[in-house]
């Protein structure tokens, strides 16, 4: 009988101390509304260090991306890629919010990117695709093609490809200074 009063008082020191406990939470308006003032700031902490460093892909038509181009002097780099394609999003969640690929792309290109499913991007696959995305095309700012970009890569492969691409390039600026000589 001891032993049953004993866990019986137990039981409702436990009981009382939870509900002293649940109480003070229900009074302090901090407790009532924890998760919905600490969970906004914990998504603003996780997501601020890729926000600056991403790839800045420009919206709108191939025309007023090749004015920009003319206008830059800088070569266009177009992304061909879908919704449903895992590569893709694989690319846009690692390479294109890479840091260094986010600021060497930004310095040396004007980017768009275009889903193959919709109009202007099916007309880009069909015109300059191999038949498998992702594809980046990169092209002279007076609209010639200088290279493509096939399939998911690293970052590294990535830059590796582009600086490839770009050393292929004559530099056309040095070009009409110095009458058709390069540079030395």
């Amino acid at each position: 009988r001891q032993r049953k009063r004993c866990r019986q008082k137990k039981r409702r020191a436990r009981f009382l101390l939870r509900a002293q406990k649940t109480a003070h939470m229900k009074r302090d308006p901090f407790w009532k509304n924890a998760g919905r003032r600490l969970l906004p700031l914990l998504w603003l902490l996780i997501g601020i260090t890729p926000l600056g460093a991403q790839v800045r892909f420009e919206t709108g038509s191939t025309d007023s991306l090749h004015q920009k181009a003319l206008q830059t002097g800088k070569p266009v780099l177009i992304d061909l890629y879908a919704d449903w394609c895992q590569p893709c999003r694989m690319m846009e969640r690692k390479v294109f919010s890479n840091r260094e690929v986010g600021e060497f792309i930004n310095d040396r290109f004007v980017a768009a990117r275009y889903n193959v499913d919709r109009a202007t991007g099916r007309k880009l696959m069909d015109r300059y695709g191999s038949g498998s995305i992702p594809l980046l095309l990169i092209f002279s700012p007076q609209g010639e093609l200088l290279g493509r970009i096939t399939g998911a890569s690293s970052a590294e492969a990535l830059l590796r490809n582009l600086r490839t691409i770009l050393d292929r390039q004559p530099n056309r600026t040095t070009d009409r200074l110095s009458g058709g000589q390069k540079a030395k």
